[in-house]
């Protein structure tokens, strides 16, 4: 079976998500779990950004060490997609409202190659798997 959660977990707590974990675990027939995958930086841009236009639907789940989350609960990150990279590879750019669209081509200009490598690593999906004992 493979769990498709893509657009819930960043709403949940961490020991919301971390239940969620434990009982799709314990099914035991869960072959694979994708979810989205948010780095910190991304999470607290939009709480600076998104403050009032979104106080009903903050996102929650940010957990430290993201993966070792996960890991702690069982499961194993066997594959890391990311947006940028994926928009890239499908030839289709990301629908951005025009204000991302300036920040974002203004902020290629002013920081460095790194930083615009790790920009595109800040948000994606991920296919989890359970760890088996």
């Amino acid at each position: 079976m493979l769990v498709l959660t893509e657009g819930v977990v960043p709403y949940l707590t961490v020991d919301q998500v971390g239940s969620l974990a434990d009982d799709l675990k314990a099914l035991g027939h869960v072959r694979w779990w994708i979810v989205d995958y948010f780095a910190p930086q991304v999470l607290d841009m939009r709480r600076r950004q998104m403050g009032k236009k979104m106080q009903n639907a903050p996102f929650k789940f940010d957990p430290p060490d993201w993966r070792g989350f996960f890991e702690t609960h069982g499961w194993r990150c066997n594959e890391m997609r990311y947006l940028a990279d994926e928009a890239q590879r499908l030839r289709r750019k990301m629908p951005l409202p025009l204000s991302a669209k300036i920040f974002l081509s203004v902020r290629q200009l002013l920081v460095s190659g790194k930083r615009r490598q790790e920009f595109g690593k800040a948000a994606g999906y991920a296919l989890l798997q359970p760890m088996r004992a």
